[in-house]
């Protein structure tokens, strides 16, 4: 049983906003800056109407059994804006896949987080993401991954009274594949 902390960012300014990214940490407050850093890196693939905030407080849960327990706080971060061009898809982008060596549930645990909306110059014509894009955000993504050392997880929840686990973060993918992410509220 181990407690970890869950991370939110923010992101507003986009059509079928505002959305959210949650990531979980073994300490939220040491995450915070390297998480910043991450998203200061891939902005050029962010519309410029898009803002991700770094929420400096979160929750803290127990892995095993997904109790909330308390809540923690660190050190304020800035906003970041993206700085890529209009017109975009507001639904389309790409997805970063946290990998683990953990086991769960008979499965590899991985973690995954969508990065929508991407700008207009981070998909390439053929509906595919631009290879820039694509070497850019996995090298900020493995970046993230080395400055977290032990302290990036990806957690598995509780389920069928089966108790949750978590895995230390090893490295990321980004595929060359376009996500949709749809809503119930579209």
């Amino acid at each position: 049983m181990t407690n970890i902390d869950r991370v939110r960012v923010a992101l507003t300014g986009f059509v079928g906003g505002p959305g959210v990214n949650t990531f979980f940490a073994l300490d939220g407050g040491s995450l915070l800056p390297d998480l910043r850093a991450y998203y200061n890196a891939i902005k050029s693939a962010i519309p410029a109407t898009v803002t991700m905030q770094v929420e400096n407080t979160g929750d803290t849960l127990n892995d095993e059994t997904g109790y909330l327990l308390f809540g923690w706080s660190g050190e304020a971060q800035d906003s970041v804006g993206g700085t890529g061009s209009t017109p975009y898809a507001a639904p389309a982008g790409w997805v970063v896949n946290w990998l683990t060596s953990q086991v769960a549930n008979h499965r590899r645990l991985r973690g995954r987080t969508f990065h929508v909306p991407a700008a207009g110059e981070a998909l390439d014509s053929d509906g595919s993401v631009y290879d820039l894009t694509l070497t850019s955000v996995a090298a900020a993504a493995t970046a993230l991954v080395e400055a977290q050392g032990t302290n990036l997880v990806v957690w598995h929840r509780p389920v069928d009274h089966a108790g949750g686990s978590h895995g230390l973060v090893t490295s990321a993918v980004v595929h060359d594949k376009v996500a949709i992410l749809t809503s119930r509220r579209d």
